[in-house]
């Protein structure tokens, strides 16, 4: 890159400098404005402080006032009501920003009460003895004699349009008996109008207590929605955390800033809080950024326009001092080109007395002197070019003309391209001329050079000695202006014969071509086309010659086409285009659709574009076929998932009905242990249709991509012998061993889902039982880095090579030939399910020796605390009855089958409910109009009026819209259940119905509290046994044994309970310690004599 001098000037004095000044100024605006910010922040932290404590302060003041007006109450006779009404008419006069006092003197039975209310109404005190109950704070109903004898705050009442009241309440006692409660009733908002002090006047207020919920706002939005907490409004903002961050700043209790950015508002809002610590409540101050800094950004603008401003000044001095010092250089500069390129001898008249000037005056002299010796060089020119003539040789020659086209000299390569001789040469060259149209271009051309105007090449045919044509290329140029020249043309040919031989060739190599193919130039002229082309649109090829390309191309594809733009300065991978689909349309018309591929061809003639054009109708007709064909199947697909889910909900009806009553029976803790066993066989079987279901709708939803996880924290070596257990009886029955292989040491607890965990190991396990003759099965797990890794091998049939990919197809069994039986759906739902888990499921196997499926997934470890909520939910642990505090609760089930109903209801009422029934929906808004329930569980599909309707019009009753309603329906997919929560549903419970699940559903809707119990645990020694050499417990047996042949069972006793703290044993313990409760002698000894033989005595 070139620098004038103008340019250095600026660039090594102006730029430096204004370089400097500018990072100068930035770092002083930089730290202006950190510090205006801090300022502005500071400020407002003090605002909020300050105004938080004047509130405080008078909220103080207000609740020693009531605390002593309560106690002055106590010493009042009870009788003297007037005195009573004085002081709460005085106490509004001196107190104008309190609504109302309130006392509520209570009758001996507590069922009676007299009530003094006093407020400030149309600018006087008025005073009422008879309030409506209905507006007393709701905790004045929760207040609970003898266990409050001090003041508290209630929960704000009313709506953000209206503004919210609050009360602080005061129990009113005379020698430690009741009389009745004293209050006050404020309004925030008019201690925020009178004592809150806004000095920047964009910053927005808001009181709230602990729990979030609003005692005052400026806010519009919660006004706006009717939100009444902190909670609601968030999500209206778009900032799910900012209550998290509030409460954390609220249980701190010191004042805090915080800045959050507000996606609703597109904004950055600062949040300022401090604590009213009198009440435990919390002023919280929010505006946006941009305009409490506005000031701050005003003045930061004020300073970078000065900036700006003499940054141009400097800029327009420096531009003016170039401009006079480069006057003179670009004065010599403009003299010197007109030398240069106009061979113009320049004159300069105004030299300058400096070093520019100096260098004029040798400009001047080298002009002089080029002149003196160009009149040298034109001189030698002749002598020259007769050498170069002689020695020329090849398919070029040298000639030279006269004015009248006359050869007058020419090379003696002549003889080796024409014949002729250099003297034989020496005629009229239009004399050799072999056509007509040789002759016109010969003239055209000469007389243009005549006239100073010089074209480009051009090509004559020239007749050789012989008679042959030969074609020429012809160059030439004027000669100059030396004096006494006799010349006016020099000139070179060039024998192009064989080119042009070429050019036919590959016009006849491009009419074989199987496709249309043109030839065109940059700017869209076809220059060449095949016959092709001709069959393809239908025009003859001399017509298409010199015609635009776009010719081809429809009216409505013209635009935006790669080919018909200008394509001068489009680059080489622009022009190539391959299997590029647009429309051509032919002479009569029809259009349709052509694939076109292109290439740039070099050539001496400059760019041309080759293009390739091809039909595609019969294409195109075929791929509509296939998406019309591809479409359909979609639509079957979809057919089928929608068939499955329906025969699932057919399905899952008359299930519900059996598993809900084998549950409802299991409840009874009075049961044989042959009834037990038979209820929990019927559960397990009606499980197992459950989860062959599952399967089914598994797979669709594995298809479909809509697989749910649920993972919860298990026992990892619990879950492996329960699905070992599962398999024992069919493994022992075809004599084979089925064993678990922990290695390594393993996670006690991790966090997986465990159904589809167990569902994946029985799949792969019962696989390896039934296609195992006689060997064993095992499953190996370890940890690798951060992986779970489950191996699972037999020694059965194996599989070929060819069909390791199908096993894992659906519907799809290698082994037709050993009649086993199965859906073929297994292995294809396990490799899905791994994949959805984050994991790989691979085989190896060879015919005849095993198969071995290893699957990893990915390693989360788990708490005990996530371990015993989840083991809440199991089946072990039932549901009794509800604690005495909670009886009363009211339930209503709505369903339309009666064994559906009647489970129910029987589940319920078990436990303590009081249960009412319905029928449908109507009958169950008829109930709920009737009877104040405290939940409804509500079928969805019913006649007269289905589930969803049902609760609408529940909604709208008055004073009926908090009923909590669960949904209870054999529709399980995740869409459903979103739905009917959005519907106005509070819980949502699937069929078939899961008792434990439906207790702890209620138990956090309502907030309630049960009793439990389990039913006595039936041990199996054989699996207690093996759990044990499992987990190597030789310290545990040598131990219990040790202590068993002391003859003491208390020493036992004592013995065991040293094991109890270990989770691993908790079973075997519990075992032992239940035998030596029961004094069960005989089956303890069997049980001590298994050990024996199985870990020995300690040496």
């Amino acid at each position: 890159m070139q620098f004038s001098i103008r340019k250095k000037i600026i660039f090594f004095t102006v730029v430096p400098v204004t370089l400097l000044y500018n990072l100068i100024f930035g770092i002083h605006l930089y730290f202006s404005l950190k510090q205006a910010t801090d300022a502005v922040a500071k400020g407002l932290i003090e605002q909020v402080w300050h105004n938080a404590g004047k509130i405080d302060s008078h909220t103080q003041q207000l609740m020693t006032v009531t605390s002593f007006m309560a106690d002055m109450l106590s010493r009042m006779p009870v009788t003297d009501h007037a005195m009573i009404k004085h002081f709460l008419s005085d106490l509004v006069e001196r107190n104008p920003l309190v609504r109302g006092f309130t006392y509520v003197k209570l009758g001996s039975s507590f069922q009676h009460w007299d009530v003094f209310h006093a407020y400030m109404g149309d600018g006087e005190v008025k005073l009422d003895e008879t309030v409506d109950t209905g507006l007393f704070p709701a905790q004045f109903w929760w207040a609970n004699q003898g266990m409050q004898k001090t003041g508290f705050w209630t929960s704000p009442r009313g709506a953000a349009d209206t503004g919210w009241a609050v009360s602080y309440i005061v129990p009113v006692f005379s020698e430690s008996t009741l009389y009745g409660y004293f209050w006050m009733d404020i309004n925030l908002a008019d201690l925020r109008n009178q004592l809150v002090e806004n000095t920047t006047g964009n910053a927005s207020f808001s009181i709230v207590n602990g729990a979030g919920e609003y005692l005052q706002t400026d806010s519009e939005t919660p006004k706006r929605y009717q939100l009444n907490s902190i909670h609601q409004s968030q999500f209206y903002y778009g900032s799910p955390g900012l209550w998290s961050d509030l409460e954390e700043l609220i249980e701190r209790g010191e004042p805090a800033f915080r800045h959050k950015w507000v996606p609703v508002r597109q904004n950055e809002y600062w949040l300022m809080g401090a604590p009213i610590k009198s009440a435990s409540w919390w002023m919280i101050s929010y505006a946006p950024r941009e305009t409490v800094l506005a000031p701050v950004i005003d003045q930061a603008q004020i300073n970078a326009l000065l900036m700006i401003l003499s940054l141009t000044l400097i800029f327009t001095c420096a531009s003016l001092v170039s401009v006079r010092i480069t006057r003179p250089i670009v004065r010599l500069k403009r003299a010197m080109d007109d030398f240069t390129y106009r061979q113009v001898k320049p004159v300069i008249t105004h030299i300058s007395r400096d070093e520019i000037g100096s260098l004029t005056e040798s400009f001047q002299q080298l002009v002089n002197k080029l002149a003196d010796r160009e009149k040298a060089l034109h001189k030698a020119r002749a002598s020259n070019i007769g050498h170069l003539l002689e020695r020329l040789r090849g398919n070029y020659f040298y000639f030279n003309l006269n004015k009248d086209g006359c050869v007058t000299h020419v090379s003696p390569s002549i003889e080796a391209i024409l014949g002729y001789s250099q003297s034989e040469f020496l005629r009229p060259l239009i004399g050799y001329l072999a056509t007509q149209d040789s002759k016109f271009r010969f003239r055209d051309q000469f007389r243009e050079a005549k006239q100073g105007r010089w074209g480009d090449t051009f090509e004559l045919d020239i007749r050789h000695l012989n008679g042959s044509i030969r074609r020429l290329e012809i160059f030439w140029s004027d000669m100059g202006d030396l004096p006494g020249k006799q010349y006016l043309v020099e000139g070179l040919a060039n024998d192009i014969t064989d080119r042009v031989s070429d050019t036919k060739k590959f016009k006849l190599l491009l009419d074989s071509a199987p496709d249309a193919t043109i030839i065109a130039t940059p700017e869209g002229i076809i220059g060449m086309a095949n016959s092709r082309t001709e069959d393809l649109f239908g025009f003859h090829r001399e017509d298409l010659v010199n015609m635009p390309l776009s010719l081809l191309t429809p009216l409505e594809n013209r635009l935006g086409h790669p080919l018909l733009g200008d394509l001068e300065k489009a680059s080489w991978e622009q022009l190539c285009l391959v299997g590029y689909e647009s429309r051509g349309i032919d002479r009569k018309g029809r259009v349709f659709p052509v694939e076109i591929t292109s290439n740039p061809l070099k050539t001496d003639d400059g760019l041309l574009i080759s293009m390739v054009a091809r039909d595609i109708t019969e294409r195109k007709r075929i791929e509509h076929e296939l998406m019309r064909a591809k479409e359909e199947a979609e639509r079957a697909n979809l057919a089928k998932g929608l068939f499955l889910s329906n025969m699932s909900h057919e399905l899952r009806t008359p299930l519900n009905g059996v598993l809900g009553n084998a549950q409802l029976l299991l409840r009874n803790l009075s049961l044989s242990s042959a009834q037990r066993k038979s209820l929990n066989t019927i559960e397990a079987s009606g499980q197992h249709l459950l989860s062959l279901i599952n399967d089914i709708l598994d797979l669709t939803k594995i298809e479909s991509s809509q697989i749910e996880l649920h993972p919860s924290a298990v026992r990892l070596m619990e879950l492996l012998r329960g699905v070992r257990n599962i398999l024992m009886e069919r493994a022992a029955s075809k004599g084979l061993e089925l064993r678990l292989l922990p290695i390594g040491p393993l996670p006690e607890i991790v966090m997986l889902d465990e159904i589809k965990v167990r569902q994946v190991l029985l799949n792969l396990l019962s696989n390896g039982v039934k296609y195992t003759v006689k060997g064993w099965v095992e499953c190996r797990v370890s940890v690798e880095r951060k992986d779970i890794v489950f191996e699972v091998r037999d020694t059965g049939v194996g599989i070929a090579h060819e069909d390791l990919e199908k096993v894992f197809e659906p519907f799809r069994q290698v082994h037709l030939g050993l009649q086993i039986g199965g859906s073929g759906l297994g292995l294809a739902i396990s490799r899905r399910l791994v994949s959805a888990m984050g994991g790989e499921l691979d085989v190896t196997s060879e015919p005849g020796k095993g198969s071995r499926f290893i699957f990893t997934l990915p390693l989360v470890r788990g708490s005990f605390e996530a371990l015993k909520e989840h083991q809440r939910l199991l089946p072990g642990s039932i549901y009794v009855h509800l604690e005495e505090r909670c009886h009363g609760v009211r339930v209503l089930v709505v369903d339309d089958v009666e064994s559906n109903r009647d489970m129910m209801a029987g589940l319920l009422d078990s436990a303590g409910f009081r249960v009412d029934i319905a029928c449908n929906g109507l009958q169950a808004l008829e109930a709920v109009k009737q009877v104040d329930f405290d939940l409804i569980l509500m079928d969805i599909s019913m006649p007269v009026m289905d589930g969803v309707t049902a609760i609408k019009h529940v909604r709208k009753l008055p004073g009926k819209s908090e009923i909590k309603v669960v949904a209870v329906t054999a529709s399980v997919s995740h869409e459903a259940r979103e739905r009917l929560l959005s519907q106005g549903f509070d819980e949502y419970i699937g069929k078939p119905l899961d008792a434990g699940l439906m207790f702890d559903k209620i138990r956090c809707l309502l907030g309630i509290d049960y009793i439990t119990a389990s039913p006595k645990p039936e041990w199996n020694e054989d699996i207690l046994l093996q759990r044990l050499k499992d987990m190597h417990m030789d310290a545990f047996a040598h131990s219990t044994i040790s202590a068993f042949e002391q003859g003491d069972l208390e020493c036992l006793e004592q013995a065991l309970h040293a094991f109890e703290g270990d989770a691993e044993l908790a079973d075997v313990v519990g075992f032992l310690l239940t035998l030596t409760a029961d004094m069960d002698i005989a089956r303890l000894e069997n049980f001590i004599g298994q050990l024996v033989e199985n870990f020995g005595k300690e040496s």
